[in-house]
């Protein structure tokens, strides 16, 4: 594709979306997010739902200032459930008897339900649409040591370094970026316990960072 029709493409998109937050934020902004969350064709998702999420994700930080880690699944397909999941204590599954989609509610209203969430274990789940799918979900066989091996990447000092973390991490995170990689078509959503930072993968690489020097197109 042209870079002329790259840009139109971007600036039609900038246009349509019909955020809140996304209007308050300078041009620069805008299009940052946009480059980042636009490619409909890679995810197969709506930007306007992959920026929703981000929107409140990030409120959902500014809400509750003590730490806490959470991930989330942007993607989800039920086909995953038998291999990918587990729900080991069924009562912080709050979206089993709840239908709830992020689209068709404010964003307070999302991170109102995803607060009850936070000091739960695992992950939620959110569909290719919006719905919530499931909370306290334990992801499993995501096998990160498995992702690096078949991007190739023969050496490293950590799997940390390897995937392009500018310093150590842990569980949540390797889990987070392996599932962006088995789970196709997704978006994975992370949020650090230890210092409150957002990051954001698809197809096991760090499309998202307050870290600049760890997002995947920063490095092409």
């Amino acid at each position: 594709m042209k870079i002329l029709d790259i840009q139109g493409r971007l600036q039609n998109l900038i246009g349509r979306i019909n955020l809140p937050f996304f209007r308050n934020l300078s041009k620069s902004e805008r299009e940052y997010l946009i480059k980042i969350f636009a490619d409909e064709k890679s995810s197969k998702i709506k930007p306007e739902l992959k920026l929703r999420m981000y929107e409140i994700l990030i409120q959902l930080m500014k809400r509750h200032r003590e730490s806490f880690g959470f991930l989330l699944v942007l993607g989800w397909n039920s086909k995953w459930n038998k291999e990918f999941m587990s729900l080991p204590d069924v009562s912080q599954n709050i979206f089993e008897e709840t239908l709830f989609r992020f689209m068709e509610h404010s964003m307070e209203e999302g991170v109102n339900k995803l607060s009850r969430t936070i000091d739960f274990d695992g992950a939620v789940l959110v569909n290719s649409n919006g719905r919530a799918f499931a909370s306290g979900v334990y992801l499993e066989n995501m096998k990160p040591k498995q992702v690096i091996e078949k991007t190739g990447i023969s050496r490293y000092e950590d799997l940390s370094q390897a995937f392009g973390f500018s310093h150590k991490v842990h569980t949540r995170h390797l889990s987070g970026i392996a599932a962006s990689y088995w789970l196709k078509n997704t978006l994975v959503y992370v949020i650090s316990e230890e210092d409150q930072t957002l990051r954001v993968f698809e197809k096991g690489r760090i499309i998202y960072s307050p870290y600049k020097k760890e997002i995947a197109w920063n490095k092409e």
